[in-house]
């Protein structure tokens, strides 16, 4: 696996027309790109690379919905990898998160008929309700989707750190006592998010 700054986006790597041109108002503010072999065992970890990003970014609103485009993007990368590589590039922009999976397989990804008894199938279902905007390169390599970003001051959801159950003993009742501190404990739980 081979993580690395993101390239520009006048080197022409994994060039679409749909990406935000350098210097444009939809240029990317943070970003970053790994490249992996493909593995069932890498879509979690892709996941959980992204949900530190968006936790780094400040961008934690968009946990569900960016891991689940994530999971979905990359497991149809490694089932239908033409190579030896998969990239995953994620772009925070000013009004966007920008999801790209790249797979090496020219056949355009498409959004199949789904029976409603099938197991699988619906990826791309999802990734489009999830989005504002979805598609596939012009050369078929690349699968992307765009998260509309929330209001500056929701983007950063504070999730508690580990829930604990006062013991009866300890919780005050209504008799206006103020209830005894629980005893300092040196383990700290804390939450990692999805797994």
């Amino acid at each position: 696996m081979t993580f690395r700054k993101a390239f520009n986006h006048e080197d022409g790597r994994g060039r679409c027309d749909q990406r935000a041109q350098a210097g444009s108002e939809r240029a990317a503010i943070r970003d970053f790109e790994v490249a992996f072999a493909p593995a069932d065992a890498h879509v979690r970890l892709m996941r959980r690379i992204t949900l530190a990003h968006l936790r780094l970014w400040g961008l934690t609103a968009l946990n569900d919905p960016a891991t689940l485009a994530v999971s979905e993007l990359v497991t149809n990368a490694v089932r239908h990898c033409h190579g030896s590589e998969i990239g995953l590039r994620i772009v925070s922009s000013a009004e966007e998160l920008r999801i790209e999976v790249t797979d090496g397989n020219p056949t355009p990804a498409q959004r199949g008929e789904v029976d409603a008894e099938a197991e699988n199938g619906r990826g791309l279902w999802l990734v489009a309700a999830l989005s504002k905007e979805w598609g596939v390169s012009s050369d078929g390599t690349m699968t992307w989707c765009c998260l509309a970003l929330p209001p500056a001051d929701a983007r950063a959801v504070k999730a508690p750190m580990a829930l604990t159950e006062e013991p009866a003993s300890r919780r005050s009742v209504g008799t206006g006592e103020r209830p005894t501190p629980a005893p300092k404990s040196d383990r700290t739980l804390l939450s990692v998010g999805t797994p």
